[in-house]
């Protein structure tokens, strides 16, 4: 219909994983299922646990305080999530932090 021959995803991505998934399902006509709070934050502190596996624990927290901004982007609590997440060093602090948002 367009002539488009591709499509191309950059920083959208950031703290979105799905968005492939949901551009698939919306390419094949199936139902978009959106992502769910569990979901999005269970993938944040995967990704905070493989950073600190790599770049050691405390750089990883420090640089998952950007990355998890993008991840707790609509979640009832995220605001004041946000001033709590910049005392956390330790990947325990930042799963503790997490569950609690999860449960507010």
């Amino acid at each position: 219909q367009t002539g488009c021959d591709g499509v191309m995803i950059g920083r959208g991505a950031m703290g979105n994983p799905w968005l492939f998934r949901t551009a698939r399902q919306a390419l094949e006509g199936k139902p978009v299922t959106p992502e769910t709070p569990r979901e999005r934050l269970s993938t944040a502190m995967e990704q905070a646990r493989m950073m600190a596996s790599y770049k050691g624990e405390r750089l990883a927290v420090v640089e998952m305080r950007k990355h998890v901004g993008h991840y707790i982007s609509g979640i009832r609590g995220a605001a004041a999530f946000r001033r709590s997440l910049c005392e956390a060093v330790t990947l325990s602090q930042l799963e503790a932090l997490l569950r609690e948002l999860l449960e507010a």
